[in-house]
């Protein structure tokens, strides 16, 4: 019989800030995001995000995005 238990506590941030321009023309936006999840049988783990959005022209945007996962073992996997 497999009886295992985890118990996760999680927190998120997300800060999302105008460079540059307004509404009619040309901008551009940075946005930064990190979330902490810490497992009861593993330990922690941070994961940031990073991205920017450019706005060329009314219907026209380059967005980038980075950023950093993690997924902890199943607990099928931990025994």
């Amino acid at each position: 019989r497999f009886e295992q238990t985890r118990e996760v506590k999680s927190v998120f941030g997300e800060v999302v800030a105008p460079v540059f321009g307004k509404d009619d023309g040309p901008s551009l936006t940075v946005s930064a995001a990190g979330r902490y999840d810490h497992y009861s049988d593993f330990g922690g783990t941070f994961n940031p995000k990073f991205g920017a959005t450019l706005k060329v022209v009314d219907g026209v945007s380059l967005r980038g995005a980075w950023g950093r996962s993690f997924v902890a073992p199943s607990l099928a996997d931990s025994s």
